[in-house]
């Protein structure tokens, strides 16, 4: 095939340029429209998308890479086991790299320029430092706390952003991911124990991620045992009731329950007609002489009683304590001492008994002494 092409133009000295090639030479596959890279353990991952055009025709293609400034490129040339997807493997993880993608010649590629150059930040290697975590109230909020944590990254101009991450311990969905170019966040929450994990983040890695228990706030004058009762049915189902009139602002709740040690269970549930919810069919059943705690929050949402998110979505209404079965305790107070004896009085003092051996709710202690006199006992 012949193709002349003359100048257009007032002149009169035109000028005239004539191109010659067969059909096929003059085929040719662009470079992807989009590349994107993940870095890890030493590896880059490689993905691309190829213009509509040239999706079905291109079956392989090929890498080149090398470190960010260097003047030769790497030999031999990675090539792709399919057209999305290729690996290159034993990189450094501290270096920038430059990288380049041209498809793999075929009958219907018979030609494949480069791509033009991507530049590949380093591997995130380590992880971000906590720094401080504050818990303190929120003025005229009940049931809720600020939460306010900072942390430090030791490659600062390696990253772009921070993802930080955030569930319930007990694990109820979801688990929220919240983005923050500052290495700090400040979460309005409930009473809740929660589990944090914060990552850097940059084009191509992820760090790895620093995790922080925030812990469960334990019982204060807005959360007091007197809002809630249980009473238990069964080592599987109880019912619980919360003493004000939520229903008027209110119908969906959750209740987290937890022996001391374990991860707590939980229910969400929806109530607009009475002050009070039976829950049967417990994930695990209850134990017998075990105490557990107990806590009802509030979620201010009515299309769904699940969270949506975890930050700002629920308040914590009251906590109490329950057993599911009371027994008689195991041992007895040890390490008595006395203190200030005087003719009319004494100060005793003794080590509480052991959580273990309590198996209920401790009600009294009851003293026996003896005295002695001019040889005659007598037992109080």
């Amino acid at each position: 095939m012949t193709a002349e092409v003359f100048e257009n133009s007032a002149s009169t000295n035109c000028t005239k340029s004539v191109f010659r090639g067969s059909p096929m030479s003059l085929f040719r596959c662009g470079p992807p429209h989009n590349a994107s890279f993940s870095r890890h353990s030493g590896k880059q991952d490689v993905s691309v998308k190829w213009q509509n055009e040239d999706r079905k025709d291109v079956q392989y293609y090929s890498v080149r890479y090398k470190a960010l400034g260097s003047l030769s490129w790497s030999k031999p040339l990675m090539q792709s086991k399919n057209g999305k997807k290729c690996t290159v493997e034993n990189l450094n993880s501290s270096l920038v790299y430059s990288v380049q993608i041209q498809c793999v010649t075929n009958d219907r590629c018979p030609q494949c320029p480069w791509s033009e150059t991507y530049t590949v930040p380093a591997e995130l290697t380590t992880q971000p430092v906590m720094v401080n975590m504050k818990d303190t109230d929120i003025a005229k909020t009940k049931g809720r706390r600020l939460i306010s944590l900072t942390w430090k990254f030791p490659a600062k101009e390696l990253h772009d952003s921070y993802h930080v991450i955030i569930g319930k311990a007990s694990g109820e969905a979801p688990r929220q991911r919240m983005i923050t170019t500052e290495p700090e966040i400040r979460l309005a929450l409930s009473y809740s124990e929660y589990h944090l994990n914060i990552s850097a983040v940059n084009n191509a890695s992820t760090s790895p991620a620093v995790s922080q228990t925030i812990p469960q706030r334990e019982d204060t004058p807005s959360t007091g045992a007197e809002k809630l009762n249980v009473t238990v049915h069964n080592n599987t189902s109880f019912t619980i009731h919360w003493k004000e009139d939520l229903i008027k602002n209110y119908v969906c709740y959750s209740v987290e329950w937890m022996e001391r040690g374990h991860k707590a269970g939980s229910m969400s549930f929806y109530q607009d007609e009475h002050n009070h919810r039976t829950l049967t069919s417990l994930p695990e059943p209850l134990e017998p002489y075990k105490r557990y705690s107990i806590t009802l929050h509030t979620r201010p949402d009515k299309d769904t009683c699940n969270m949506k998110k975890v930050n700002n979505s629920e308040s914590t209404y009251g906590r109490t304590h329950f057993y599911s079965v009371e027994g008689s305790p195991l041992s007895a107070p040890t390490n008595l001492s006395f203190y200030n004896v005087s003719l009319n009085s004494v100060e005793l003092q003794w080590l509480s008994i052991p959580e273990d051996d309590i198996r209920g709710f401790l009600l009294r202690y009851i003293i026996y002494w003896t005295e002695y006199h001019g040889g005659v006992t007598t037992e109080r």
